[in-house]
């Protein structure tokens, strides 16, 4: 709820009223960006229209939102965290797959771009080791690198499974 009016009467933000007032629209915004950012065929409920109704808006109410600064601010820095971390264990995983030729043989992949590949996951996984730890895969083997590769996405399969 905003300020006051002269009379007393509170006055309300767009979006608002006695009945929902700005916890609801600050939690009916949140939900909106969490549903925004899940991929379309992960969504539930399916439909933006189906979102309004479970939140008992409009759909030009839920225009609205999308339009305020805030949420848009708010949004993009929801997708930039998700994104982050969901898109680069992506890219990792298919560095991965394409480096030890588990991307399959239909690609037309040269074992010049499967040891780049390698070589770039190899250099990310090395960043995020301890320094004692790193080693200098830029004089290894394109066997030794596979080698090297599988060894390192098993310790990290292990460690997910604990």
């Amino acid at each position: 709820m905003g300020a006051e009016t002269q009379d007393g009467r509170p006055t309300y933000a767009p979006g608002e009223s006695f009945k929902t007032g700005s916890s609801a629209k600050d939690e009916r915004q949140a939900a909106l960006i969490e549903w925004l950012i899940t991929p379309e065929v992960e969504r539930v409920p399916r439909t933006k229209t189906e979102f309004a109704d479970q939140w008992g808006v409009s759909l030009e109410t839920l225009r609205k939102d999308t339009k305020e600064p805030l949420f848009q601010r708010d949004l993009m820095r929801r997708s930039a965290e998700v994104n982050k971390v969901e898109r680069v264990t992506d890219v990792m995983d298919s560095l991965f797959r394409h480096a030890t030729g588990r991307d399959g043989p239909d690609i037309g992949a040269t074992a010049s771009s499967r040891v780049s590949a390698a070589k770039v996951w190899l250099d990310q996984v090395a960043k995020n080791v301890d320094a004692s730890q790193v080693k200098d895969y830029s004089s290894m083997t394109p066997e030794e690198l596979e080698a090297e590769t599988v060894r390192i996405f098993k310790a990290i399969n292990a460690a997910k499974a604990k």
